[in-house]
C-alpha cells in the first residue's frame, strides 16, 4: 500500500464517485510509484461492484489517462500520477 498514492487519490477532484473508490482500492495494492497488480473481479469483490460496473470504470479511468496497463506484465498497471492533479492550500501547492 501506497500512502502517497492514496493521499493523491483522496485529494484529487475525481467527479465520479465510482471512479475514485476504485482508485482508492487501486491505492491499497500500488507502490510509490502507482504500480499495482489487480484482476477486474478483485477490484470487483474490493469496492462492492459488479463486474460490469467495474469494466466501466476501469475503460473509463483508462480513456482519460489515468489508468494504463504495462504492456508486456499482465496484470499489472500504471496510475498516472500526475493525472490525480494537486490541491492549493494557502499559498502553497500540494502534490
Amino acid at each position: 500500500m501506497s500512502v502517497r498514492i492514496s493521499a493523491l487519490i483522496w485529494n484529487s477532484n475525481r467527479p465520479c464517485s465510482m471512479e475514485k473508490l476504485a482508485l482508492l482500492a487501486l491505492g491499497d495494492w500500488a507502490d510509490d510509484d502507482g504500480r499495482c497488480c489487480f484482476t477486474a473481479s478483485e477490484l470487483a469483490s474490493k469496492v462492492r461492484l459488479g463486474p460490469g460496473e467495474v469494466q466501466a470504470v476501469l475503460r473509463a479511468l483508462e480513456a482519460d489517462g489515468t489508468l494504463r496497463p504495462i504492456h508486456g506484465a499482465p496484470g499489472w498497471h500504471q496510475i498516472a500520477v500526475d493525472r490525480l492533479g494537486s490541491r492549493t492550500i494557502g499559498n502553497e501547492v500540494e502534490p
